[in-house]
């Protein structure tokens, strides 16, 4: 990952995955993103997290950014946490049941920005097929384990 970029619907300026803090990494929005990127010359890894709107309305997320080669978290023992984006959940109001989240993964080939739009476009606005008179939906859409729409 060393020498690729990062990008997120809150953080739209590349950062630069090195090893090393800039200061723009040291401002990192916390607010949750839409969707979040690595690309570089090898490819690229986009992905966003889904959360039905009952669990949201229970909970704050927040969004982090570490890129720091000295960085060793817990239970890692090796130091180095670099380019580690991730998602805390803070539950302010426990809900009864089960509540799911789903991450979703896409690996483009090549990623430049605004490319996005054209990936997450699956999901946001799904493919109808229309084959002998017959119409349906590419199913692009969560459903839960009872069919529910997620």
């Amino acid at each position: 990952m060393i020498g690729s970029l990062f990008r997120s619907s809150e953080q739209t300026d590349a950062l630069i995955v090195d090893g090393r803090m800039s200061e723009a990494e040291k401002r990192f929005p916390t607010k949750q993103d839409r969707w979040r990127v690595f690309y570089g010359p090898h490819g690229a890894l986009l992905t966003r997290t889904f959360f039905p709107p009952e669990l949201l309305a229970s909970v704050h997320v927040r969004q982090g950014y570490l890129d720091d080669r000295e960085a060793a978290l817990p239970p890692e023992r090796y130091p180095g946490s670099i380019g580690y984006a991730y998602t805390e959940v803070y539950v302010h109001t426990p809900l009864p049941g089960t509540h799911r989240m789903f991450l979703e993964f896409y690996f483009p080939a090549h990623y430049r920005p605004g490319d996005e739009e054209i990936t997450l476009r699956l999901r946001d606005h799904p493919l109808r097929i229309r084959i002998l008179g017959r119409e349906t939906e590419n199913p692009g859409h969560l459903v839960d384990e009872v069919g529910r729409d997620f």
